[in-house]
């Protein structure tokens, strides 16, 4: 399966099985289940601002990946209603449980996911 995003002159492709992905999905759902409480995932990767509290609302069926690194997508909401895109980066892990690990994430700003992107390799 091959999915390709466009940003600009900017383009990712892949060809991602299905064990992969099945894995990846599994490792994202596993990595907010662990950084949640009471069922809201903190998102606490700006030391400026205080974290926040969203809920996850659903996971993207489309990810990327350039090289060894794969980007996942997920809808999230916060109680007052306020919805959070949060761009998730994963690599294979090396001498741990999980096929993958989260590596980082970025907080609904797809410009900033397009450079990053770009940048990782």
């Amino acid at each position: 399966m091959k999915r390709v995003c466009r940003t600009g002159a900017n383009s990712w492709a892949g060809t991602i099985n299905a064990q992969t992905r099945a894995e990846l999905f599994a490792e994202l759902k596993t990595y907010i289940d662990a950084n949640s409480r009471d069922g809201s995932f903190i998102v606490a990767n700006d030391p400026t601002r205080p974290p926040i509290h969203v809920r996850l609302k659903s996971l993207h069926p489309l990810l990327f990946k350039k090289r060894d690194v794969y980007m996942l997508c997920a809808d999230f909401v916060s109680s007052d209603g306020k919805k959070t895109l949060i761009d998730f980066f994963l690599k294979p892990a090396l001498k741990q449980s999980g096929a993958f690990r989260v590596q980082y994430y970025v907080v609904g700003n797809r410009s900033r996911f397009s450079r990053l992107f770009e940048r990782l390799l």
